[in-house]
């Protein structure tokens, strides 16, 4: 059997209208692409297009040869099937007959589409029967992947339940309660995680507005600088300034950053105020 590198390197990514999917993913894969258009001759004065579907696993990869019409039966029947889930946009029908242009920028939807899918369901799509019908996949393929992912998803919970507090910033459990600690470490600490898991920003927030709080922290000055302005990473001044970010998001910073410079909330409020009004 032809074993294939799956593993995808630099900036491989799928752009969705706003959205891009980054196939950098450590679970097993199953990859779509449409890169062609084939025109077939069936008479004289008849002919119609497929479109090539190129499916590659870590063990095997093929082609399967399908017409517009057979794609669109796809997308219908998944759209019933997962109706609150929003599939990517497929290609719209045209009534006249389909010049080269159109066919070509079919073949790119087509291939977007698939990639699309594939952000969305990934080894999950060979639990069905009818698109598993669909790829042609051997049998022994369609159960090496499923064994392959069902092994990755244990492996993941495994590894995502001992990294949960580390990922949303329980910096109360980094540190000792009844020990003085550093506002340098903590501010440093906290600014890291924010980098590193942007997409946790409310619990690193939550828990290093807890940890600030309680925590017997001994200030340092370049600290405050740092937590307010930043350094290579942004401060929650420029935080709070991002339009990327949610209101859920924005409203935890500016509320973090009045109980900075609140006098009956933290201690330090004083310093805090002289390095925010410069």
């Amino acid at each position: 059997m032809h074993i294939l590198n799956m593993e995808t390197k630099g900036n491989n990514s799928v752009i969705l209208g706003n959205n891009s999917y980054s196939l950098d993913e450590p679970k097993p894969k199953i990859l779509f692409s449409v890169h062609r258009f084939e025109d077939v001759q069936e008479t004289k004065h008849d002919s119609h297009t497929i479109y090539p579907l190129k499916i590659e696993t870590s063990y095997k990869q093929w082609v399967v040869k399908h017409r517009y019409s057979d794609y669109l039966d796809l997308h219908n029947y998944l759209s019933k099937k997962h109706k609150t889930i929003a599939l990517p946009k497929f290609p719209a029908k045209k009534l006249f007959k389909l010049d080269k242009s159109v066919k070509d920028t079919r073949k790119k939807a087509l291939n977007d589409y698939f990639k699309g899918l594939y952000h969305i369901f990934n080894v999950e799509l060979l639990s069905d029967d009818k698109v598993c019908k669909f790829i042609e996949i051997d049998h022994s393929i369609r159960n090496y992947l499923s064994e392959d992912y069902t092994t990755f998803q244990h492996n993941y919970d495994e590894e995502d339940e001992s990294s949960e507090r580390s990922n949303s910033g329980d910096f109360l459990a980094d540190w000792p309660a009844d020990k003085e600690v550093s506002s340098d470490k903590v501010i440093s600490s906290f600014l890291s995680k924010i980098h590193k898991h942007p997409e946790n920003k409310v619990n690193i927030l939550k828990s290093f507005e807890d940890s600030f709080f309680n925590l017997k922290i001994s200030l340092e000055v370049d600290s405050i600088k740092r937590l307010f302005f930043g350094d290579a990473r942004n401060g929650l001044i420029k935080m709070a300034q991002t339009n990327k970010d949610s209101m859920l998001v924005c409203s935890h910073i500016i509320s973090l950053i009045s109980k900075l410079l609140d006098s009956k909330r933290n201690v330090y409020a004083e310093s805090f105020n002289k390095i925010f009004a410069t």
